[in-house]
């Protein structure tokens, strides 16, 4: 409805009108006009009128529509204490982050990382804008502040938490307010954060370049109706590889891999022996979450599983690490 009502070539609406009425309906009516003329003079008339009618709720009577009444909405742009974020900033880590349904995102002014833990992985996104204000939301309710967030006209916005438990955010021209609820938090998922982030990730470190083993594993993935494989390592012509090898269903066909890479250090001396359980697709959506075109692979090993950290390489001479992420793999 409101698409068919955006400009158009010539063809434009500058206001519409609201109507409530009494049976639950509401009427959005609107003038479409055509503007014409030349540089010194233009005009514009009517062509065709546009009456739609849709269902209105009022707040007071249903429980369900309710909720949209228990804020008070001017309040979201009272606050003189507040962080200032870049909108392609937090429009970038919230999709980053909210890859999949029903998970929680952390956004932390203590620590400056946004993470998240998925089903399979947990990524951990360094921040710079949160100074005071963190928060945690819902993975779909990212997905719609990105969705707005996208749509700004503004280069910054302004977010700050109210009462511990209500989050908004302004642009920065205070056109636009978003106010949601935070997701309840869970010790859970820290946890799991702090067991991985715990690991020395000494024992292998390999760095390959992330547009070829993005491409080398979307071509397995195309290949073989099965995800699931072992990650080992070979000499090519006096180089390290890391070889992924899959099979189609009846194994009609073998799908044979060697990924060069661009360095390595063995700490344990046996690399070539090393044979890791993985699923591509957590590798590849892993890669997704990575900005930068050289990856570090830490993988470290105890007695009962090989972790892997998957990191962006933000500092050639000293490798340290931006986003990271990380997941578990069985003996």
């Amino acid at each position: 409805m409101v698409e068919s009502l955006q400009p158009s070539g010539v063809i434009y609406t500058d206001e519409i009108e609201l109507i409530t009425e009494d049976n639950g309906r509401m009427r959005i009516l609107g003038d479409k006009k055509v503007r014409f003329g030349g540089e010194d003079s233009t005009e514009e008339t009517v062509r065709s009128k546009m009456n739609y009618s849709i269902n209105y709720y009022r707040p007071e009577e249903s429980v369900k529509y309710g909720v949209i009444s228990r804020m008070n909405y001017e309040g979201i742009f009272d606050s003189d204490e507040y962080d200032v974020w870049a909108v392609n900033e937090l429009r970038d880590i919230l999709e980053r982050t909210s890859g999949e349904k029903n998970k929680t995102i952390y956004v932390s002014s203590i620590t400056k990382t946004a993470f998240v833990v998925n089903l399979a992985y947990v990524t951990n996104i360094p921040i710079t804008s949160c100074e005071n204000h963190g928060f945690v939301i819902n993975t779909l309710v990212a997905k719609a502040v990105v969705d707005i967030l996208s749509k700004l006209d503004a280069e910054e916005v302004k977010v700050w938490v109210q009462d511990k438990r209500y989050v908004n955010m302004i642009s920065g021209d205070n056109n636009v307010g978003i106010w949601f609820e935070m997701s309840p938090g869970s010790r859970t998922d820290l946890n799991t954060l702090q067991r991985y982030e715990g690991k020395d990730y000494n024992k292998y470190l390999l760095v390959a370049n992330k547009p070829v083993l993005q491409d080398v594993i979307k071509a397995s993935l195309s290949l073989d109706d099965n995800e699931k494989t072992k990650i080992t390592f070979v000499e090519v012509n006096g180089e390290l590889a890391m070889r992924i090898v899959g099979s189609a269903s009846g194994a009609s066909s073998i799908n044979d891999f060697n990924i060069i890479l661009e360095m390595h250090q063995d700490n344990v001396g046996n690399i070539l022996e090393v044979s890791i359980p993985v699923s591509l697709k957590v590798i590849l959506d892993m890669l997704n979450k990575c900005v930068e075109d050289y990856v570090a692979i830490h993988i470290e090993v105890d007695e009962d599983n090989k972790y892997i950290r998957i990191g962006d390489i933000v500092d050639d001479d000293t490798m340290s690490l931006g986003t990271v992420n990380y997941t578990i793999s069985s003996k």
